[in-house]
């Protein structure tokens, strides 16, 4: 059975587009003919008025984007996967939290090392920046 992870988040030190998401999983068997994997974008905005639960909480987060891959478009174990993101979507202020969510409907992997690799594709404007506290 399929699972998804959710771990940590990062904070945009200035306005943020999100273009891609790229990953390479390490020892993971996406193969299974009935896979899909669902990718979400979620934003966290700690201007006192847009998410005001408690950031630990994923339904206190704003989905911004989901991607669905099915298997056809999954590679295997150390080959790499690009997942086209919306900028007009995928968009954060300075301050803004992301979280990233991947979920399998089967289980790719064998053991609890099996992990995977993602790297970002983002447009920063260095012009809006976090200079004081918001």
């Amino acid at each position: 059975e399929g699972g998804a992870s959710t771990h940590g988040f990062i904070i945009f030190p200035c306005d943020v587009k999100l273009y891609s998401l790229y990953y390479v999983a390490n020892d993971w068997n996406p193969n299974d003919n009935s896979n899909i994997q669902t990718w979400r974008i979620y934003r966290y905005r700690p201007d006192g008025n847009t998410n005001t639960g408690d950031m630990d909480s994923i339904t206190s987060w704003t989905k911004v984007q989901e991607v669905v891959l099915i298997n056809d478009r999954l590679q295997v174990g150390k080959r790499g996967n690009f997942i086209p993101l919306s900028p007009n979507l995928c968009v954060f202020k300075a301050g803004d939290c992301v979280k990233i969510s991947i979920q399998n409907s089967v289980d790719v992997t064998d053991n609890a090392a099996d992990e995977i690799q993602v790297s970002l594709l983002a447009e920063f404007n260095w012009n809006k920046k976090i200079l004081k506290n918001i």
